[in-house]
């Protein structure tokens, strides 16, 4: 959500009749939360640019990490941290794309290899050199104490954004 946006703004309007405090907090995680999407919609520009989506780009580091040795297609899935559809779909693409290829065990059938082409390391090594010269393009103006701190709150908000899955939220009528 932008900072800018209406429902931002509205939201910001309500901590503030909490209090003060409120208003920090939820404009703290509110820049935090803009931050990280235009970080994502960028880097996200970046892999279009390289013909990748996400999802292929998790699947080509993975191949990458495993490379010369072939991923069975349920471990990939895993690995990348993608659900077996969306592996599935970027799979048929990078393979269409010849990055990918893709073989049948020759005990079991069922079980389906998959290895990275030459063009596939190719076009992922590019991508991952890309993406770390991004990081360091965005991070630039940050020093090593900031760079920490950033570390350590990101994690500190991902640990409070987890209790939320698991505690409940006060009543709003109360």
């Amino acid at each position: 959500m932008r900072l800018d946006s209406l429902p931002a703004q509205m939201l910001l309007a309500t901590a503030r009749q909490a209090g003060s405090a409120a208003e920090l907090r939820c404009f703290a995680l509110l820049a935090r939360a803009s931050t990280g999407v235009a970080i994502q919609a960028a880097m996200q520009r970046d892999l279009a640019r390289s013909g990748l989506t996400e999802p292929g780009f998790g699947i080509l580091s993975v191949l990458l990490a495993h490379d010369p040795e072939a991923v069975l297609r349920s471990d990939l899935a895993v690995a990348a941290g993608l659900s077996p559809m969306r592996t599935d779909d970027a799979l048929t693409r990078l393979e269409m794309s010849r990055l990918v290829q893709r073989h049948r065990d020759a005990e079991d059938r069922r079980l389906v290899w998959l290895h990275l082409t030459d063009a596939g390391k190719t076009r992922i090594t590019g991508a991952l050199r890309r993406y770390v010269t991004g990081s360091v393009l965005v991070t630039e103006s940050l020093n090593e104490q900031e760079l920490a701190a950033s570390i350590e709150i990101s994690t500190k908000l991902g640990q409070g954004a987890a209790r939320l899955s698991v505690e409940p939220l006060i009543s709003a009528t109360n």
